[in-house]
């Protein structure tokens, strides 16, 4: 996957990020920085149980292994939510509009609601 500073490859149960090179030197010169920066934050915050486990650092801050999750991201989490409200939703003939991440709001069972229909599309709504 190619990000906007990095380039992570999978390997295993492991992520590997490097600093994404550039045709323009001057891009590729601010991914590297953007990557020592990475690192060293890592470096600092240490091991703690809310971030990515972190399991090596070059010496040179352009490469950092990191844990690999399988469960994807938080927005691959929020658009399976979406989608499963989505299909409710649709079935009665109604589109939501507005589907930011803050119209949705998480019940105790951290399954996402969605709110906020004071934009939506009722052609098709079934009464």
């Amino acid at each position: 996957m190619i990000g906007s500073c990095s380039s992570t490859y999978q390997l295993g149960q492991v992520i590997i990020k490097v600093p994404r090179i550039d045709e323009e030197a001057e891009i590729t010169q601010d991914n590297a920085k953007a990557a020592r920066t990475e690192a060293n934050v890592y470096r600092i915050l240490g091991h703690y149980e809310r971030i990515a486990i972190r399991f090596y650092i070059s010496p040179t801050n352009d490469l950092i292994l990191l844990e690999f999750y399988s469960d994807g991201t938080l927005k691959d989490y929020a658009a399976i939510l979406g989608q499963r409200s989505d299909r409710s939703i649709h079935s009665k003939g109604v589109q939501h509009s507005d589907i930011r991440l803050s119209q949705w709001l998480p019940d105790s069972g951290m399954d996402a609601r969605p709110s906020d229909f004071n934009s939506s599309d009722m052609k098709n709504a079934l009464s």
